[in-house]
């Protein structure tokens, strides 16, 4: 979803937002062309499930989305590393 800067998620995706128990968190990685053969580049999808409203939006600017780190993921690769790097999430919410 393309926001301007200090626009707000709509009432009704956050109502959604916080509903919802299932959630998966997209990420992907360009490779530089030079490290390309050694790290190529790749996406990833990270599940992420709780109780409704375990996803959060920020009251501060009604935009930025709040994921719970559980333990244990720091033994895996965090998909925080492969963002920082992109900059270009997914995120996708269930309704079943």
């Amino acid at each position: 979803m393309e926001m301007a800067p200090g626009e707000r998620l709509p009432s009704y995706i956050i109502d959604y937002i916080q509903k919802a128990d299932t959630s998966f968190l997209g990420t992907s990685y360009v490779a530089p062309l030079e490290i390309r053969d050694d790290y190529p580049s790749h996406v990833g999808t990270n599940h992420r499930g709780g109780r409704p409203g375990f996803v959060r939006v920020r009251p501060s600017d009604s935009r930025t989305l709040v994921l719970p780190n559980y333990n244990g993921e720091q033994l895996r690769a965090h998909p925080r590393a492969t963002l920082d790097g992109s900059g270009l999430p997914s995120f996708q919410e269930i309704d079943y």
